[in-house]
């Protein structure tokens, strides 16, 4: 259950998110915001999950400006109706798997 619900606020913090013209994050910035306390998702994954899940998001669709806003913790931010497309389906599944792992 906390798995499931740990996917759903990553998705939706991402439906937060996106705007600017910053660069692509790399994994580990991603990683890192991903296993702060004060991270856009509110709660801290672990090393391995936020790693994961960091590697997914980089080679996923999900423009760079709505993983800057994971990055930075911004989530002020909303995400385009492509990148919201983009965390359907097999993205979803695959973070999911990091989680369960």
């Amino acid at each position: 259950m906390t798995k499931s619900l740990t996917v759903a606020c990553i998705v939706a913090a991402l439906s937060l998110s996106a705007c600017g013209g910053e660069p692509r994050p790399t994994a580990d910035e991603l990683s890192n915001a991903l296993t702060s306390n004060d991270s856009i998702f509110g709660t801290a994954l672990s090393d391995k999950a936020a790693d994961c899940v960091a590697n997914i998001l980089v080679k996923s669709d999900v423009s760079d400006e709505g993983l800057n806003a994971v990055a930075e913790g911004d989530g002020d931010r909303s995400l385009s109706r492509d990148d919201m497309n983009s965390l359907d389906g097999p993205l979803t599944a695959k973070i999911t798997a990091c989680l369960t792992t």
